[in-house]
């Protein structure tokens, strides 16, 4: 394995792709999950450039973990479509590791700004590490242009009926054993009315508590006052991830 090289890693990273034709839906357009796994391999690769992606990490015993996560849509590419996603670390505050994402077509034109919340936690104590025990200095980018605001505090409605059960089989997990973080979009998605999932122009997730195949999630579903959907997922007496689909950004592109 090669030696970590921190200093080697731009303090913004830019990823030429394009739209997978199984990263889309029925209406031919990026998927919620999808666009989480491009933000993932995003900083995957970003952090590649020093020698320090998922494998180096573990073999220091030591894992990021996405808890929260917020989006704003523009417009969702399509098939096929050329995009670049570029990602860069905001900073750290507390024990909380900030890093935004911005999906660009091949105009330049803005279509999506998600930035997502990390800890770190030592793998085999499966326990949250200080920031100040990640043992590389890492540079931040926090003047970059955005429109993503900090992910809002979520909460279960006081009334949220049960639409489903969702159970946890092994093509749902990643290599940890768990319920991957970003099949929980496509529980959010799978909770939506057909008129609901087309009209999304933002979702935030609250990554709660881990699932493990063989668990039985119990869906629940509300409607706000603002028109926003309150979405969440319980195993048991433990919820597993609140998400909220918003339909308004409310935001100007800059």
């Amino acid at each position: 394995m090669s030696t970590p090289c921190p200093e080697n890693i731009p303090a913004v990273f830019r990823w030429d792709t394009r739209v997978a034709t199984v990263d889309v839906g029925p209406d031919r357009k990026l998927t919620f999950s999808a666009q989480l796994r491009y933000q993932q391999e995003a900083g995957e690769l970003h952090f590649a450039e020093g020698h320090l992606g998922f494998a180096a990490l573990a073999s220091l015993g030591i894992a990021f973990v996405i808890v929260q996560n917020n989006t704003v849509i523009y417009r969702r590419p399509e098939a096929c479509e050329p995009i670049t996603v570029t990602t860069w670390s905001e900073g750290v505050r507390g024990a909380k590791f900030f890093r935004r994402y911005r999906f660009q077509d091949a105009a330049g034109e803005v279509l999506i700004d998600s930035m997502a919340v990390f800890v770190l936690v030592d793998v085999k104590a499966h326990k949250m590490l200080r920031s100040t025990e990640f043992p590389f200095t890492i540079t931040h980018a926090p003047e970059e242009p955005h429109t993503c605001p900090l992910p809002p505090r979520l909460r279960e409605a006081e009334a949220m009926p049960t639409v489903g059960t969702v159970s946890v089989g092994r093509s749902l997990l990643d290599f940890n054993a768990h319920l991957n973080n970003t099949r929980y979009a496509d529980l959010m998605l799978d909770a939506l009315s057909e008129d609901e999932a087309k009209a999304v122009t933002g979702y935030s997730i609250l990554f709660s508590h881990e699932a493990k195949e063989g668990d039985t999630l119990r869906m629940k579903k509300a409607v706000e006052e603002d028109g926003s959907v309150l979405i969440c997922a319980e195993n048991g007496e433990q919820t597993c991830f609140i998400a909220q689909v918003r339909y308004d950004t409310g935001f100007a592109k800059r």
